[in-house]
């Protein structure tokens, strides 16, 4: 995330996993992001309706990262949940790290919506958007790297409003930066404005493990569940949910007919809390 080069990685592979939960036939597994497949190369677009590909492409994703499907599945489904209520709401909604979000697209126009993001990924959705008709000023793009810039001075630039109630969402972001830059932005929000916070989190802690790597993305930050608590209420926050994978998994990935869709990736969380 910091001093990108180019397009996020994770931010395509995102894009691919939402395009192809879709296809899924029990409604309440099924996903709802029929935007994903327009941030995709020509190439897989052109595989998407291909049941063969599909079952193919999850066998593979399941071998190099069991249970990572599913967890795109369920964390979409999570977050989609709490756009929509703060929508209704006519909340404030500030997307930290956006890459290939479409909400603000797929949903009813509602409350002000910032898309935060690097600029090189943001620029190629953009582009994206532009091409397909979409109309680009149902957000506004900030561009901002977050191990350099000043968040709440570029949000301000944009029209951001300190003393409305926001909805953050931090969606797939949180695990690539740095401890100290996770700190910062935490107290920056906590400072800046009043609301909620939602992010998903690796649940181990990362000291003495050898990081992930994407590409230009490599994990470098992960709390125990007991911890991120902790931790949270010494910057001032109030755990509102911190969600493991059997309550993820009962809550979005249980098919109509009560059986559990696949297994969920156990080393992820998520949280919400009130800022």
């Amino acid at each position: 995330m910091s001093e990108q080069k180019s397009v996020s990685e994770t931010a395509e592979i995102t894009a691919l996993l939402r395009a192809v939960a879709c296809f899924e036939m029990d409604y309440k597994i099924k996903g709802r992001d029929d935007l994903a497949k327009l941030f995709l190369p020509e190439e897989r677009r052109g595989k998407l309706s291909s049941e063969a590909w599909r079952r193919a492409f999850k066998e593979k994703v399941e071998e190099k990262s069991k249970g990572l499907y599913e967890y795109v599945v369920a964390r979409t489904a999570y977050f989609d949940e709490l756009f929509a209520n703060a929508l209704k709401e006519n909340t404030q909604i500030v997307l930290l790290g956006a890459g290939y979000d479409s909400r603000a697209y797929r949903f009813p126009a509602g409350g002000k919506i910032f898309e935060v993001d690097a600029p090189f990924t943001q620029e190629r959705k953009m582009s994206i958007l532009k091409a397909n008709g979409i109309d680009l000023a149902r957000a506004e793009f900030v561009p901002v790297d977050f191990e350099k810039d000043d968040l709440f001075a570029r949000l301000a630039g944009s029209g951001y409003n300190v003393r409305q109630q926001t909805l953050f969402l931090w969606e797939g972001v949180i695990f690539y930066l740095f401890p100290g830059t996770v700190d910062s932005t935490l107290r920056a929000i906590k400072q800046n404005s009043c609301g909620v916070l939602a992010f998903d989190y690796l649940n181990v802690a990362m000291e003495g493990r050898d990081n992930v790597a994407l590409r230009d993305e490599r994990v470098f930050f992960g709390i125990g569940k007991v911890e991120i608590g902790v931790y949270l209420h010494s910057l001032g926050y109030r755990v509102l949910e911190n969600l493991d994978p059997d309550e993820i998994s009962g809550r979005y990935l249980t098919c109509s007919n009560g059986t559990a869709f696949g297994t969920l990736k156990r080393t992820m969380n998520f949280m919400k809390a009130a800022i």
